[in-house]
C-alpha cells in the first residue's frame, strides 16, 4: 500500500472525522450486503414513518384536538414511535420533528445515506479547513465538534431531502365517515371519555386515531368500535367491541 494511501486513511480517523468515517464504513458495508441480496433495502425495520400519508380534506383523518395536547394521527409502523403515544405532547412534538426532517417523505435508508454522506463531508471539511488549527484531537473537543457536525449535517440533509419529493411514499387515505362501524385497538394505557388513542389497521402502516368513550374506560389492547366522529375536535367516539371483532 502506497504511502499516500496510508496518509489518507490516517486523515480519516482523527478528531471528529473518525465518527463520520466509521458511519460511512457501516453504510458501505450495508450497501455491499444489500447488493448481494442478503438484506432488504428498507432496513427491515418497518420504519417508513409517513406522517404525511394521511393529509386529507376536512372530513378526513387529520390531527387531534386541544384536549389531546397536540396528539397527532400518525402511522404506527415503528413500535418506537407508536409507544410514544402515551406521551401526549411528546408524541406530537416527535411527529412534528419526523415531518420536519422529511423522515416520512422518503425511504429511511435513503435519508440515512444522505445524512451519512453530508456528515462525513462536513466533518472532513471543517476539521482540515479550520478545526485542527484551533482544537486538539482529544476526547472532549471531538465530542463537541462531532455534535456540531451532526447538527450541520442534519440541517443540510433537511434542505437536500426537501428536493427529493419524487421519492415520497404516500399511503392510502381514509374518510372519517367510512370508519364508522370499524374497530380499532386501544394503543394508550386506556381510553376514557377524556383521553385515548387507538390503532386502526390499514393495508399500509396502521394509524393512531384520537378516540374517546361515552362512559367508562377500556384498557390497552382492548378492541373498540367506532360509532361517531366529531369533525370539530377531530375525535372518534368508540364503544367496547367483542374481543374477536375484526375490521370490515
Amino acid at each position: 500500500m502506497s504511502e499516500s494511501i496510508i496518509q489518507f486513511l490516517e486523515r480519516l480517523f482523527v478528531g471528529p472525522v473518525w465518527p463520520a468515517s466509521v458511519m460511512v464504513g457501516v453504510m458501505l458495508i450495508y450497501a455491499i450486503v444489500v447488493a448481494f441480496g442478503l438484506l432488504d433495502f428498507d432496513f427491515g425495520l418497518g420504519a417508513d414513518i409517513d406522517p404525511d400519508a394521511m393529509e386529507m380534506d376536512a372530513g378526513d383523518i387529520d390531527l387531534g384536538d386541544a384536549d389531546a395536547s397536540m396528539e397527532t394521527e400518525i402511522p404506527a409502523g415503528d413500535a418506537a414511535w407508536q409507544s410514544a403515544a402515551d406521551g401526549g405532547t411528546v408524541s406530537g412534538l416527535g411527529a412534528m420533528t419526523v415531518r420536519w426532517l422529511n423522515l416520512g417523505k422518503i425511504p429511511l435508508v435513503i435519508w440515512c445515506s444522505v445524512f451519512t454522506s453530508l456528515f462525513w463531508a462536513v466533518s472532513y471539511a471543517m476539521w482540515y479547513g479550520y478545526d485542527q488549527d484551533h482544537f486538539a484531537p482529544a476526547l472532549i473537543p471531538t465530542l463537541l465538534l462531532t455534535t456540531r457536525n451532526v447538527v450541520l449535517a442534519t440541517l443540510a440533509t433537511k434542505v437536500l431531502t426537501d428536493r427529493l419529493g419524487f421519492l415520497s411514499r404516500r399511503g392510502p387515505t381514509y374518510e372519517a365517515a367510512r370508519l364508522i362501524g370499524k374497530t380499532c385497538r386501544v394503543s394508550t394505557s386506556e381510553v376514557s371519555p377524556t383521553f385515548g388513542q387507538g390503532e386502526f389497521t390499514t393495508d399500509a402502516a396502521p394509524l393512531l386515531l384520537n378516540i374517546r368513550t361515552t362512559e367508562g374506560t377500556v384498557p390497552r389492547d382492548g378492541i373498540v368500535r367506532i360509532i361517531d366522529f366529531d369533525s370539530d375536535r377531530r375525535i372518534y367516539t368508540v364503544t367496547t367491541a367483542d374481543a374477536n371483532a375484526a375490521q370490515d
